[in-house]
């Protein structure tokens, strides 16, 4: 079982974005995945409230939205993605695992997030900073985004759309617009998160 957490020092910096598109993309590609929300305000508005978004639209949903999931009970998945409350735990407390830190590249987010990578850079898995709910059309934040040379997720109105209606970026049948530009962008996200763990798989078993 892998673990991915899902963190950032500061509210509205994509992290439902991440931690819902992630959670699907693995369960798209056949894995079993398992989502634990343990931010204490996802019933307003992370996956816990889109997991009731999609139960009342009666959509099926790829994984299952627990509150919290025993280190036994972990093991029947091949990933456990959490969502954790924004600076709610320090960094360093997080548990074993991958941690993602999304971003939006306005610089006092950036700097804040910066920060926390720098915390964890102690890790034996080095933590993973996610440029999200980015807007290209903003000169600082388009050479913010070259110089980081790492997949963005843009802010895009299909996400809303899509986690309004209990689905996500691999739900077909939406009819939203936008969803096929959103989906073949955070693939490039999905194959760096991807590609970060099976290096250091290798590492360790080297």
């Amino acid at each position: 079982m892998q673990a991915i957490h899902i963190f950032s020092s500061k509210g509205g910096s994509g992290k439902t974005t991440a931690v819902l598109s992630l959670a699907a993309a693995l369960a798209h590609r056949g894995h079993r995945v398992a989502l634990v929300d343990a931010d204490p305000n996802g019933a307003q508005g992370g996956a816990t409230r889109w997991l009731a978004q999609a139960q009342a639209a009666g959509r099926p949903t790829p994984f299952p939205v627990l509150k919290s999931l025993t280190s036994s009970a972990a093991q029947a998945y091949d990933y456990v993605v959490h969502d954790h409350p924004p600076g709610g735990r320090a960094a360093h407390q997080l548990p074993e695992g991958l941690v993602i830190v999304p971003t939006p590249l306005d610089p006092g987010s950036f700097f804040s997030a910066t920060r926390v990578i720098d915390s964890l850079r102690h890790r034996s898995l080095p933590p993973l900073l996610l440029p999200s709910r980015v807007r290209l059309e903003r000169a600082e934040q388009r050479r913010l985004a070259s110089v980081l040379a790492v997949p963005v997720v843009r802010d895009r109105a299909a996400y809303g759309s899509l986690f309004g209606q209990g689905a996500t970026l691999y739900t077909d049948g939406t009819g939203i617009i936008g969803l096929a530009a959103a989906r073949e962008e955070f693939e490039d996200t999905v194959a760096r998160v991807l590609a970060h763990l099976g290096a250091q798989h290798r590492k360790e078993a080297a």
